[in-house]
Formats: structure tokens, C-alpha cells, sequence
């Protein structure tokens, strides 16, 4: 139980989306969660690469998950 309120303490903290290119922005779970700021900034579709992950709002975005090693492998390519 002290490890899940930790945990959850975490995700709190870190709650903002962040713009990294035109209509592109990158953030955590916590930022997954904040459905004010992502419709804000007019977020309609969210990608996943957390494994064990579920969508946390399918009534108010489009979910795409991906599997973590077909991104590690993403990453490496353009490394």
C-alpha cells in the first residue's frame, strides 16, 4: 500500500503535457491523466508505450498503445 501511494504522489507531481512540435507533445502518465490541460491545449489522441496500461478516458480520446520493444527499436533507428 505505501509503495501505490508513492507511486501515486509521483504522478501527481507530474501532470503537464509538454509541446514538443506542432500538435506534438510528450508527458507522463500523470499528463495522461489531466484531461482539463490535454483538452485544453485540444489533445485527441493519446499514444502508450506503458506496459500493463489501460485507457484511462476512451470517451474522450483516441487510445493507441504500443508495444516497448517496438519503440525501443524506433528509438534506435533514428539514434
Amino acid at each position: 500500500m505505501k509503495k501505490a501511494l508513492v507511486v501515486l504522489q509521483k504522478v501527481k507531481g507530474d501532470n503537464s503535457v509538454h509541446q514538443i512540435a506542432d500538435r506534438l507533445y510528450l508527458g507522463s502518465i500523470g499528463a495522461a491523466l489531466n484531461v482539463p490541460e490535454l483538452q485544453l491545449v485540444g489533445i485527441t489522441h493519446i499514444l502508450c508505450t506503458a506496459t500493463g496500461v489501460r485507457s484511462m478516458h476512451p470517451d474522450k480520446f483516441v487510445y493507441k498503445t504500443v508495444r516497448t520493444s517496438i519503440v525501443l527499436g524506433i528509438t534506435l533507428q533514428f539514434s
